[in-house]
């Protein structure tokens, strides 16, 4: 059951690029109680986000790159014929990690510490990661780690590098013994990275023999992953089984929210006297200041438009909470917001009854013990209206839909990402727009020459995949063509996400399609299992992926030699 405090709000969530998975996705934001809700105000419209990778550093010290991130940025591989399942040398003493089959060097560690570093570079941008605290110019075991109990940021790249490292070592141990090879287009994608490597960004005196082995190492592991995933399959009966056993997690229902935040002169003026009765000769000052820019900003205000209304009275938002009670339909509804809007905001009617579409969402969860969602998912029916009330505000919803599973189909695309950052000098935050402007103009002309070249061949599904492979800049799709599968509406960035959306969207259809981190070549697989059946599976998988690796981990014991592991890094 889902931990936030309230219903989702019908605002637009953040975007936000997951760049250690290399996946585009959103992140919606936790729902205000109802006193916290969006005003009545709506809100304007959110700036175009900055061409480029980065963001902003979320739960940086609890940062740890999952087992699905392997084949994220850099390869980490072994020392043997990446064909076969990693066997080499093991060599106690020297090894920085070993298990009974496979050795990990000091050199092969060096690779990984340096590696994950890269990784932050990538990800967060240098710039973000200074503001952090982590000054790549010097040695970062002398520098205090954002976690604030006196560890270094040595210390948590350290740590995380270990655990990938640990991980690794598992899965190889468990592909070996299952016979595993490694896919011919795995190893070919090695030696693109490879030859594209700095061995300087990994240390003094990293040789290519090091690097290559621990490429291969993470290629292997991160291969095996993704089969032991794809071979997981189950019943539809044992998908209704979980269903019925957490049916609440899964059932989502339809509404409609509207605000109404009115002002209270005689609360205000009651506020006024006893606070000026305890003002200082400097607090009189400043509030004497304070009427007057309040006087200038409601002078501007009058003159902006000239609407037939006044303030919002507590008065008058009762009216209104009564009209949205008796609505009987959604139309009805949201004609009121409508009149709110154009009488009280100073909106156009059109402009209003545009916006008012904002406020309709479908895919609201139950919250445990919400008022509002023991209200939504304990017997209501399509057309009831529940009214919150908090200070200064009333809340009103219209149910538009009765909760059940989310029957809309999620969609299979493959892409080809021409990354704009792959044509700029530089970091993409510290570019010009000039500079911008033509990193995306060459990324066009390859995207277009891309896609001409893959319509002049087989021009197949397959072909495509093939494409992507070599050429796609998204590490998180490279080693599967491309493709991102089972994928939800809203999952993917606006422009992304209303091209695989469009309704009229077939089988076979090809474009160019831009975002803030470059131009995709686009191809559109199909549509796959509904929403609620393929949030289940992608439970179960994680679930039995969970015992697998437990099980694993219990057959094959991974040793660190912290004595080697000290002489690691910087």
């Amino acid at each position: 059951m889902s931990n936030k405090d309230e219903l989702q709000t019908p605002e637009t969530p953040e975007e936000e690029y997951t760049g250690i998975l290399g996946d585009y996705q959103e992140t919606e934001e936790e729902t205000p109680a109802p006193e916290e809700a969006a005003p009545a105000e709506p809100a304007a419209e959110k700036p175009e986000k900055t061409r480029g990778k980065g963001g902003a550093i979320a739960g940086i010290a609890a940062a740890v790159v999952a087992i699905a991130a392997l084949g994220g940025v850099g390869l980490w591989q072994m020392r043997s014929n990446p064909a076969k399942a990693p066997a080499g040398i093991v060599d106690p003493e020297n090894d920085a990690a070993y298990t009974e089959h496979v050795g990990v060097s000091k050199d092969m560690m060096q690779y990984f510490y340096y590696d994950y570093i890269q990784m932050f570079r990538s990800y967060y941008g240098d710039e973000m990661l200074q503001y952090y605290g982590m000054d790549l110019s010097q040695s970062l075991r002398s520098q205090e780690g954002p976690n604030g109990d006196g560890s270094t940021w040595y210390d948590l790249i350290m740590s995380q590098a270990k655990a990938n490292v640990g991980q690794e070592l598992v899965l190889t141990e468990a592909g070996r013994a299952a016979g595993f090879e490694l896919p011919e287009s795995d190893r070919a994608l090695i030696d693109e990275q490879f030859a594209a490597l700095n061995l300087a960004d990994y240390g003094e005196g990293m040789t290519e023999e090091a690097a290559r082995q621990a490429m291969e190492l993470n290629a292997y592991a991160a291969a095996y992953y993704n089969k032991v995933f794809e071979d997981m399959t189950f019943t539809d009966e044992e998908i209704e089984s979980y269903y019925a056993e957490h049916e609440s997690e899964y059932n989502t229902c339809g509404l409609c929210f509207f605000p109404l935040t009115y002002t209270d002169p005689s609360a205000e003026e009651e506020t006024t006297e006893e606070t000026a009765g305890e003002e200082t000769d400097a607090q009189t000052t400043a509030a004497e200041e304070t009427t007057e820019a309040e006087t200038e900003t409601v002078t501007e205000e009058e003159t902006t438009e000239a609407s037939d209304a006044d303030a919002m009275t507590k008065e008058i938002a009762e009216d209104y909470v009564a009209q949205f009670k008796k609505a009987g339909s959604l139309e009805a509804f949201q004609k009121v917001g409508t009149e709110v809007l154009v009488k009280y905001q100073g909106y156009s009617e059109e402009e209003a009854a545009g916006y008012v579409q904002n406020y309709v969402r479908d895919d609201y969860t139950y919250v445990d013990g919400a008022e509002l969602s023991e209200w939504a998912f304990g017997g209501a029916k399509v057309g009831d209206v529940y009214v919150v009330e908090s200070e200064g505000s009333y809340y009103a919803y219209y149910l538009t839909r009765e909760p059940g599973r989310d029957e809309k189909p999620t969609i299979d695309v493959r892409h080809i990402l021409f990354a704009v950052s792959d044509y700029l000098d530089g970091d993409a935050s510290e570019a010009s727009d000039a500079d911008m402007d033509a990193a995306f103009e060459k990324a066009r002309a390859d995207a277009q020459a891309c896609l001409d070249e893959w319509k002049a061949g087989e021009a197949t599904e397959e072909s495509f995949g093939k494409l992507a492979e070599e050429r796609t800049g998204d590490p998180g799709s490279a080693n599967n063509g491309g493709l991102y599968s089972g994928v939800t509406e809203g999952q993917m960035v606006p422009t992304f996400n209303d091209w695989c959306f469009d309704p009229s969207r077939k089988t076979g259809d090809t474009d160019l399609v831009e975002t803030d981190y470059g131009v995709h070549v686009m191809y559109f697989v199909g549509q796959g299992d509904p929403a609620w059946k393929t949030s289940i599976i992608e439970q179960l998988k994680n679930t039995t992926y969970t015992e697998w690796y437990a099980e694993q981990e219990a057959l094959y014991t991974v040793t660190f030699n912290d004595e080697i592991l000290n002489t690691v890094g910087d």
